[in-house]
């Protein structure tokens, strides 16, 4: 029944628009910064459905909590609930089928894990880790909302997320440490410059594909995208700064507690020959809050609090695909 679903097993722990876009549709080469405090997949059982024809959908579920292709370690166990509002989908309004809200939340309490980390876009062995994981004990809230317009060849998309991680005895002598409080946003847009339909969920299909060596080629279809993006790790108890390895202590500046943010513009074009394959590049530019906590703040790569350095807030990477679907 469309509004009475049953699902178990792994699968994508319903959160979070970005997450639920599968990657073979999403906008950008990779999602943004705000991903990081996006629950993926999980082990678990969920109710769900569409009401209306589809103008509410909801999913209700339980889960291990523990994330993908991971051993669940404790008895806990997590909650997820969203709920999606598609006011006009059953319209015939050009201007409006395409506008969707949606918010979602998930709750549990979770030992022997840890708070998502601050990283950088690009899935690289390089990757820069602005803010590293810190160890958890305790509740673990996640919520947030998003919003989607899809109208022709564009779309407009905002995400809101934050989560929150009690450390509960992990202080010294078994005290409390406060919770991290992690936060983000993205607001992105798209436009498919030779005019073909933006998709809610699936590829741009070229009014004239591109096929090399025919007299019947044409370009394919363009589309260019921008995305602005923060994200941010606050609390008011010790923390790591960029690196597992590097302690608190002693932080330059006479600091104990050194939190960080970063903030990130993506730039982005996307090259559809035909409806099976698409080329992407991408430029992504990041800006970080603490001056101690850049990619280019430990010369040494791994070093001591002490040996950190103020260094160049700003950094940058270029990122390219090529696609193809089967």
């Amino acid at each position: 029944m469309p509004e009475l679903r049953l699902r178990t097993g792994q699968f994508h722990v319903p959160f979070s628009l970005e997450e639920l876009t599968s990657d073979n549709f999403i906008d950008f080469i990779e999602r943004s910064m705000v991903n990081e405090l996006t629950p993926m997949r999980d082990r678990g059982v969920k109710i769900y459905g569409d009401l209306m024809g589809g103008i509410i959908s909801y999913h209700l579920g339980g889960f291990n909590g523990t994330g993908e292709d991971t051993s669940d370690n404790n008895g806990d166990k997590d909650l997820a609930f969203r709920l999606e509002y598609s006011p006009f989908r059953t319209s015939n309004s050009f201007w409006l089928k395409g506008l969707q809200f949606a918010g979602n939340v998930t709750w549990g309490n979770e030992n022997n894990l840890t708070t998502p980390p601050g990283r950088t876009i690009a899935r690289t062995p390089n990757r820069f880790t602005f803010f590293a994981s810190q160890n958890t004990r305790g509740d673990r809230l996640r919520y947030g909302g998003d919003f989607a317009w899809w109208v022709g060849p564009a779309s407009l998309k905002f995400q809101y997320d934050v989560q929150t991680n009690e450390r509960n005895g992990l202080g010294p002598g078994g005290t409390n440490l406060d919770d991290v409080t992690a936060s983000g946003w993205y607001v992105s847009s798209t436009y498919v410059l030779t005019g073909e339909d933006k998709q809610r969920s699936g590829n741009v299909i070229p009014h004239r594909p591109f096929i090399p060596f025919s007299d019947q080629s044409g370009l394919g279809a363009i589309e260019a995208g921008i995305r602005w993006a923060e994200l941010s790790f606050d609390s008011d108890s010790s923390v790591n700064l960029f690196s597992s390895s590097l302690s608190p202590v002693n932080i330059p500046g006479g600091g104990t507690t050194a939190t960080n943010g970063a903030q990130s513009l993506t730039l982005g074009v996307n090259w559809y020959f035909n409806e099976w394959t698409r080329a992407m590049l991408n430029w992504n530019y990041y800006w970080y809050d603490n001056a101690l906590g850049t990619p280019f703040s430990c010369q040494l790569g791994s070093c001591s609090a002490a040996q950190l350095r103020g260094a160049d807030k700003e950094s940058w990477e270029i990122l390219s695909r090529l696609q193809i679907w089967f």
